[in-house]
């Protein structure tokens, strides 16, 4: 271990440093696991109870519903006024 530190600081070769900085490396921390592939959001969807499924559903709507109650505020808020202008004229 003790050449491998040795090598990877003072070698003269690049590739000699590299090599020996990647086994270092694998030694002291472990060789990096793979990552399991994911499920598509199908597999995902197929497992998921009925109640899950609508939360699921709810959480992906929620966002649209606010940005059109506000749309719709502001709507709502732009037809009183010109009602309110025109009242005045």
């Amino acid at each position: 271990m003790n050449e491998l530190i040795n090598l990877a600081l003072s070698a003269e070769d690049e590739r000699v440093r590299s090599v020996c900085c990647v086994a270092v490396l694998d030694r002291a921390y472990g060789r990096p696991r793979e990552a399991a592939p994911e499920d598509s959001s199908d597999d995902r969807f197929a497992r998921m109870s009925r109640e899950e499924r609508w939360a699921f559903m709810e959480s992906l709507l929620a966002p649209m519903r606010k940005y059109l109650e506000a749309e719709e505020n502001e709507a709502e808020a732009e037809a009183a006024s010109t009602t309110i202008d025109r009242a005045v004229d």
